[in-house]
């Protein structure tokens, strides 16, 4: 094996990517993993200095696709945007709408679980992901799940890695569920007087006979607050659809519900609303249940007019997330910090979490990037499982919670 130290490696192969990680281990060589680049700034800053980045770049291929099975199974290096042309030629696709990053990568989207404002109706990847090959820390080559879509065989060890950020184990294979594209979709834009009235809103939409794949809202202004609703499907129940669903807007008090029906303005809308983070240094992630979705916009509110940022408010009204995204001076850090954490223990008290999604180096140094979701016995557990598969501690040290 060749001297591993200050290198930038890329294998070809599961069984190479093996190899290095074996290596690695024996001379207790910290690892940094790493697809397109993309993703790079999630997570704490690493307690070690990594001498060995493992690319996936060159683990690029297309491993199966049926079509009338509905799976692709992909290596982890492949580009996602070549991933959705290779589906959307068949009419189909993974869905799940992340912002749009030409260099991204399956095992990047992978390990960071990333999603996007239709996530309420086609869920995340935890339920998109069905089998992956995986190698742990150690060298061990491992796989869990299956190729088909009915596999039900065994405990479900992939849904561990996804989100881990590549501190449990390194993807080399993933296979997804896939769906038919939509024969249609469809987007409205209500606009109220309050973020209380359009959340109230976007609350009976959820708990209506209608099905939206999206239920967004935006601050417009410091009281005015627009809620962005779709609808996806057959196209003759899309538009009753959404046409019920702007019946119900107007009756609860929206001022104006603008329609966006053309496939091309429907997909701007779509392209606006995941990638509204896109050009930010911050971003901060609330994580509640939809109940206290007014608690979180107030907290993100304050945060955003006490910094004066110049920033972007956004809500999943039906999953319980809240985006504040903006930008900071230097000398703003450590006020930032005290707010973030200020906020933080308020909904960390209501079983929630707040996540510094991302952030300039100088305020990940004053604040806990992920604080402490889920208690102690949580990250208890979590240590336990860091323990098992990376004793050591090489892959990717420090970048999730407490340092894991």
């Amino acid at each position: 094996m060749q001297d591993l130290e200050l290198k930038t490696i890329t294998p070809t192969s599961a069984e190479e990517a093996s190899a290095i990680l074996r290596a690695a281990w024996e001379k207790n060589l910290a690892i940094n993993i790493q697809g397109g680049g993309t993703r790079q700034y999630i997570g704490n800053l690493s307690t070690v200095k990594p001498t060995i980045t493992l690319s996936t770049l060159k683990l690029n291929k297309l491993i199966a696709y049926e079509p009338s099975d509905l799976t692709i199974t992909l290596q982890a290096g492949a580009r996602w945007s070549e991933v959705k042309k290779i589906l959307t030629e068949r009419g189909q696709w993974i869905p799940l709408d992340i912002t749009e990053l030409p260099d991204s990568t399956v095992g990047g989207v992978v390990a960071t679980n990333v999603s996007g404002p239709k996530r309420l109706l086609y869920g995340t990847l935890r339920d998109l992901v069905i089998g992956c090959e995986f190698v742990l820390a150690d060298g061990s080559l491992g796989h869990n799940g299956g190729r088909v879509v009915k596999n039900v065989t065994g405990y479900d060890l992939h849904k561990l890695l996804i989100g881990s950020l590549g501190t449990l184990g390194l993807l080399t294979e993933v296979t997804f569920k896939v769906l038919p594209l939509p024969q249609a979709s469809r987007w409205f834009i209500a606009h109220f007087s309050s973020y209380e009235k359009a959340l109230e809103t976007a609350r009976k939409l959820a708990r209506s006979n209608n099905s939206p794949s999206a239920l967004e809202l935006i601050a417009e202004s410091s009281s005015k607050v627009a809620l962005y609703g779709a609808a996806d499907g057959v196209e003759v129940a899309v538009i009753s659809q959404i046409e019920n669903m702007v019946a119900l807007c107007k009756a609860n008090g929206a001022a104006e519900v603008n329609l966006v029906t053309e496939s091309a303005e429907a997909h701007a809308t779509w392209e606006k609303l995941r990638n509204l983070s896109q050009g930010y240094t911050v971003n901060l992630r609330f994580s509640v249940l939809p109940l206290d979705i007014p608690l979180a916009w107030k907290l993100a509110s304050k945060i955003a007019g006490q910094l004066e940022m110049s920033a972007e408010l956004q809500a999943r009204a039906g999953t319980g997330l809240v985006y504040l995204y903006g930008d900071l001076e230097e000398e703003q850090f450590k006020d930032a910090a005290e707010l973030i954490e200020q906020a933080r223990s308020q909904i960390q008290a209501r079983g929630g979490s707040l996540v510094l999604e991302k952030a300039p180096d100088g305020l990940k140094k004053l604040v806990e990037v992920w604080g402490n979701p889920g208690g102690t016995n949580s990250l208890t557990s979590m240590q336990v499982l860091k323990n098992s598969l990376d004793s050591k501690g090489l892959l990717n040290p420090g970048k999730f919670l407490k340092g894991l």
